[in-house]
């Protein structure tokens, strides 16, 4: 198991490190489209929509785990895989409501 470990985070360190060198590469000789890039980037409305976008799938992703462990339990599987994912949808959970009580308290 440990050399597929091994594998998924090298192919994942390689491809932000291959995408961040290539995007330099790209931008380097113009600087104007550098700029526009890092504005488009930062702007409000650009990260609102991600935010709205990053909420939706959040939803999604919650009765989508919900749902494949209902499956799970229906098909028997294994009651060390619907405890692992069990586990992570309240992770998540737990997750989403520190998160919650901090931001409101910021607000």
């Amino acid at each position: 198991m440990l050399p597929f470990l091994c594998i998924g985070l090298g192919c994942g360190l390689f491809g932000q490190g291959a995408g961040g060198l290539l995007s330099q590469r790209a931008l380097k000789g113009s600087p104007e489209i550098q700029k526009q890039l890092e504005i488009e980037q930062k702007d409000e409305r650009n990260v609102a929509l991600a935010n709205r976008a990053k909420g939706r799938a959040f939803d999604i992703m919650l009765y989508c785990y919900g749902a494949l462990m209902v499956c799970f339990v229906l098909m028997q599987v294994e009651t060390a895989v619907v405890l692992l994912l069990t586990a992570a949808y309240l992770f998540i959970l737990g997750c989403f409501v520190y998160y919650r009580v901090r931001y409101e308290r910021e607000m």
